[in-house]
């Protein structure tokens, strides 16, 4: 998808439900992890620090994450002191290195979400370490000049089978392969969030979501 020659911008993420300690306070939250270049992609500044880097998910890079200005308001009081501090994601620690604008609380409409960090290009499952493009992904993209929904929709149809094929995991193999093969594409207009669960509602199926911003 991103060598489509249609998008300025693509952004994929997942939005895990992870026990975090912040600040003292253990608990769940449901987070983001995200490809390089999402908050570009997006428009999302800093209100202090930095935003994630595309070396942030180098295999073995240090371990970072951003907060939410909300939750740098409620679990630190705005001290500007939290870039040296950590957090705990499922026991492992990850060093603040920034803080997001006010008004962004996530990707999913309803959902907000407290920390971001990168996705690993590698990451480690049960079976060992995996390449990241095989995870789900829910992708935001943002669309090249003068391009409209409809024609993003039109151009990727016609590539989606390839696209499918060229991407399918080498481990896949009989009613996953089928079911990977026979994925579908959804692309709708974006820019207030991914209305995530009134989506799902409409199908009985599961498919792949591409979401573009305008």
């Amino acid at each position: 998808i991103e060598h489509a020659d249609i998008f300025e911008a693509v952004c994929g993420f997942l939005t895990p439900n992870d026990t975090v300690e912040i600040n003292g306070h253990l608990g769940p939250i449901t987070g983001h992890v995200m490809t390089r270049g999402c908050f570009e992609t997006l428009g999302i500044r800093p209100a202090l620090g930095r935003v994630l880097a595309p070396a942030d998910s180098i295999a073995g890079a240090r371990r970072v994450t951003v907060l939410s200005h909300e939750a740098w308001e409620n679990q630190f009081g705005r001290n500007q002191s939290v870039l040296d501090q950590s957090v705990k994601i499922e026991g492992e620690a990850y060093a603040i290195v920034g803080v997001l604008e006010r008004g962004f609380t996530g990707l999913q409409v309803g959902f907000n979400s407290p920390l971001y960090w990168p996705l690993r290009n590698q990451i480690d499952t049960a079976s060992g370490p995996s390449p990241a493009a095989m995870l789900p992904l829910d992708i935001f993209a943002r669309l090249r000049p003068g391009m409209t929904v409809q024609d993003a929709t039109t151009r990727l149809e016609a590539t989606w089978p390839h696209i499918l094929d060229v991407s399918l995991p080498k481990q896949f193999s009989g009613v996953r392969r089928d079911r990977y093969l026979k994925s579908r594409l959804v692309v709708t207009e974006a820019s207030t969030g991914m209305d995530y669960y009134g989506m799902r509602r409409g199908f009985e199926k599961p498919f792949r979501v591409l979401l573009a911003i305008s």
